[in-house]
C-alpha cells in the first residue's frame, strides 16, 4: 500500500534495484570512506532487555 501512496510502480522498484546491483564494490567503499565518519556513529539500544 505504501508504494502506491508514494506513486512507485513495480517498474519503477525494478529499475532503482537494477541500478543499486550496477554500483562496483569499490564505488561503493569508496563513498562509504567519503561520507560515513566511525568516529561520529552513535549506537542506540532500546527496549526491555532481560525479560
Amino acid at each position: 500500500m505504501r508504494q502506491a501512496y508514494l506513486n512507485r510502480t513495480s517498474a519503477l522498484n525494478a529499475e532503482l534495484e537494477a541500478k543499486v546491483s550496477a554500483v562496483a564494490p569499490e564505488l561503493a567503499r569508496a563513498a562509504l570512506n567519503k561520507y560515513f565518519n566511525p568516529a561520529s556513529l552513535v549506537v542506540v539500544r532500546a527496549g526491555t532487555f532481560g525479560k
